[in-house]
C-alpha cells in the first residue's frame, strides 16, 4: 500500500476508476445504437386496453409487409419495418407488467401492424 493512502482511499479510487470505465463504455454503446437507428422514425400507434388484453395498432403509411421484423424480449417488443417509399420505422413497446409477453400475436392488415398481448 502506498505511503499516505489508507485502504479506504485506495478502494475508493479503484471504484471511481471502474465507474468511469463503465460510463465510457455505456456512452460508446449508446452512440453505436444511435448511429444504427439514426435513419429510423417512430410510427404513430394507439393502445387499447381491455380487461383481458392490450391491443396495439401501429400505423405505417405505404407499409411493405415483407419488411416487418418483430423481436420480443421479456419486457420489450421491438418492431422494425419499412414502407414502400423506403422510409424506415422503429417502435419499442415496453411490455406492461401484467401482460404475458409469450402470448403476443401479430397481424398485418392494410398498412397497420396489430400487436395483441394477453393479460396474465
Amino acid at each position: 500500500m502506498p505511503a499516505g493512502k489508507s485502504l479506504h482511499d485506495l478502494i475508493k479510487s479503484i471504484i471511481e476508476e471502474e465507474e468511469r470505465r463503465i460510463r465510457e463504455t455505456v456512452e460508446k454503446i449508446e452512440e453505436e445504437i444511435e448511429k444504427e437507428f439514426a435513419d429510423f422514425e417512430t410510427p404513430l400507434y394507439t393502445v387499447n386496453e381491455s380487461s383481458n388484453e392490450y391491443d396495439y395498432l401501429v400505423d405505417i403509411p405505404y407499409l411493405d409487409p415483407d419488411s416487418v421484423h418483430i423481436k420480443r424480449t421479456q419486457n420489450l417488443i421491438i418492431v422494425t419495418f419499412k414502407n414502400k417509399r423506403g422510409k424506415n420505422y422503429l417502435l419499442k413497446i415496453r411490455t406492461p407488467v401484467d401482460a404475458d409477453p409469450n402470448s403476443a400475436t401479430f397481424y398485418i392488415v392494410r398498412g397497420y401492424v396489430r400487436i395483441v398481448l394477453k393479460r396474465k
